[in-house]
């Protein structure tokens, strides 16, 4: 986490989704966090199933708990790329994602 403030808190997309973090970690964090900034967001490949399968659960549970995010991204959300085998399933991430950015 780059930095923390008042229950909003801004990361890398590689501190929460590059490393060996799952479901009960982002459960933790939203416990305490109400504001997501989540910056540096790449477009996905092939080779980066298991960073964008971490973030797709990051955002359903974001979703789910309708906290606030504000994301950086490489792309525009409706232009961000998936990794072949995860692009149905990352649909319905763009939508939810487009529901709950602020800008």
């Amino acid at each position: 986490m780059n930095e923390y403030s008042s229950k909003a808190a801004k990361f890398n997309f590689k501190d929460l989704c590059g490393q060996n973090i799952g479901s009960e970690d982002y459960l933790e964090l939203s416990k305490y966090i109400k504001i997501f900034f989540i910056e540096n967001i790449p477009k996905f490949n092939d080779d980066m199933i298991d960073q964008q399968q971490r973030f797709i659960t990051l955002i359903d549970i974001l979703y789910d708990k309708k906290i606030d995010l504000v994301c950086l991204s490489e792309a525009p959300l409706e232009n961000l790329q998936s990794s072949k085998k995860l692009n149905e399933i990352f649909k319905r991430t763009i939508s939810r994602l487009s529901e709950m950015t602020k800008y």
